[in-house]
């Protein structure tokens, strides 16, 4: 990790600096090479300005470069008032019109009813994906997809003009090296907000307008989750669901599961239930207790 390191590193390189002069200025000048074994034997020294912030030997304060910030779980019941107008919202329903496929390299296409095919958009290819469905969602014309470099676009879908990019990943997945970032969960709309998660662990609610982000968790998404006004219910890939106030992020609880499908608000806004291949599950809606 690079790190920005205060304090007796400082010393240390001056200490090095001096000694290193003082060796070449008692040192005949016409043969340069016989200082490279005492050059190579700096470069340990050298390298300690690269601690990770967990060093042990260099004392400091360490500003990592991609700060990700912890799960935080409130541990708070759900309000019946935020659960009773959850269940009477609705998100944007896509236009179900017109019909858009998006393959394994990031190429989006819209289908008309003759089964001819247009290109709507066309991303990078990546080497890391998962083979999946893929469907973008169309609303007021402008089409919405997740890319397998982490990415959700927003296209124009007659110009094919992309109105915006945001990254749904946390910045330290940047370092993986080849790990998967794609984003296969379904994108949900909801009047001025997108929300999109992916295998990058992030799930972020973004402003429809500009694509900027107003928060995001760091958790994993690869199923379907729901959203409800205020109230976001997501699986994540650390096999916890999640309820989320999708006013400021905050979690309100989390659950082990099992489930794979899309979690679903009960009609009286009192139970969370989700299924698997094998069984159905229940949780309290509002505190997350498995029933």
């Amino acid at each position: 990790m690079l790190t920005q390191v205060t304090g007796k590193r400082w010393q240390v390189k001056n200490l090095v600096k001096k000694s290193f002069n003082k060796f070449i200025a008692t040192k005949p000048r016409q043969n340069s090479s016989r200082f490279l074994p005492f050059t190579f034997c700096l470069l340990p020294l050298a390298l300690l300005s690269a601690c990770s912030k967990t060093d042990p030997i260099l004392p400091g304060t360490r500003i990592p470069v991609f700060g990700d910030s912890e799960i935080v779980v409130q541990g708070k019941t759900i309000p019946d008032s935020v659960l009773s107008a959850a269940i009477a919202s609705k998100t944007t329903a896509p236009d179900t019109t017109r019909v858009f496929t998006q393959d394994s390299d990031n190429v989006i296409w819209e289908v008309s009813p003759d089964g001819a095919r247009r290109k709507v958009f066309s991303g990078f290819p990546t080497i890391s994906h998962v083979e999946t469905t893929r469907a973008p969602v169309c609303a007021n014309g402008f089409v919405y997809a997740g890319l397998s470099t982490g990415e959700v676009v927003k296209i124009d879908s007659k110009t094919r003009e992309m109105k915006w990019a945001a990254d749904i990943f946390k910045g330290s997945a940047m370092t993986g090296g080849g790990g998967i970032m794609d984003i296969v969960a379904p994108i949900v709309l909801d009047g001025k907000y997108v929300y999109a998660g992916g295998l990058g662990g992030a799930f972020c609610k973004i402003k429809d307008a500009t694509g900027a982000k107003v928060w995001c968790n760091w958790i994993g998404v690869a199923v379907p989750f729901s959203v409800y006004g205020e109230l976001a219910f997501v699986i994540a890939t650390d096999g916890n669901l999640y309820a989320i106030n999708t006013n400021d992020g905050g979690i309100y609880w989390r659950a082990k599961t099992a489930c794979t499908g899309a979690p679903t608000l009960s009609n009286d806004a009192t139970i969370v239930q989700c299924s698997s291949k094998k069984k159905s599950e229940r949780f309290s809606a509002s505190d997350g207790k498995s029933l």
